[in-house]
């Protein structure tokens, strides 16, 4: 382990394997105090939504109001990442579509709403159909961050969206991979490699 910032251990009470920051040089593994990142995977699956043929403004996409696995995550702490990915479609092999991301609290927007919440920071995502009709959908996986959450207060995430010039479009296919994060201090006890107790 010389050299290593971080080493891997399992937690006896739940089998699950994390990322434990390594003690300073000279301090036992066997009982240290040390600071951890427990990471929290979820994925969502919303439907389809209605496509929109709206150009300038953007209209959101309703993943928030899904009937069946609506886009609405509970953090543990006050940041956390996502990636979305889908494809894109448009109906005019001229146009293409425009799409960028936004969350908030309270009631989620539905389809074809007025652009809403808060920006998340990164680019816009423009996908161009290069002239031809692309039904079937052109691929895309864009990961965002979002940060100044308060834990335990539920957020949607949705996407807002326009078409480039004309023609209807909208994601298809939508997955969202949601990593959230909180960082916790404890006394670890580890016993023959694993941890055996925290408190």
């Amino acid at each position: 382990m010389a050299g290593n910032s971080e080493y891997e251990a399992t937690f006896v009470s739940d089998g699950v394997t994390r990322w434990l920051s390594k003690p300073g040089p000279g301090t036992p593994l066997s009982s240290v105090n040390t600071t951890f990142l427990i990471l929290k995977g979820t994925q969502i699956q919303p439907a389809d939504p209605t496509p929109t043929a709206s150009k300038t403004p953007y209209v959101m996409m309703g993943f928030g109001k899904d009937a069946t696995n609506p886009v609405i995550f509970t953090p543990a702490g006050t940041a956390l990442s996502f990636t979305l990915d889908g494809e894109s479609v448009c109906s005019d092999a001229s146009s293409g579509i425009n799409m960028r991301f936004r969350y908030g609290t309270g009631t989620p927007p539905s389809n074809g709403d007025a652009e809403t919440g808060t920006l998340i920071a990164g680019p816009p995502v423009d996908i161009a159909n290069g002239g031809l009709v692309i039904q079937s959908g052109i691929p895309f996986a864009k990961t965002r961050l979002i940060t100044g959450l308060t834990p335990g207060v539920p957020i949607w995430i949705d996407c807002a969206v326009e078409v480039i010039t004309s023609g209807t479009a909208g994601p298809v296919g939508v997955s969202f991979f949601i990593l959230d994060s909180n960082v916790w201090s404890r006394l670890v006890t580890v016993t023959g490699g694993v941890i055996s107790s925290v408190t």
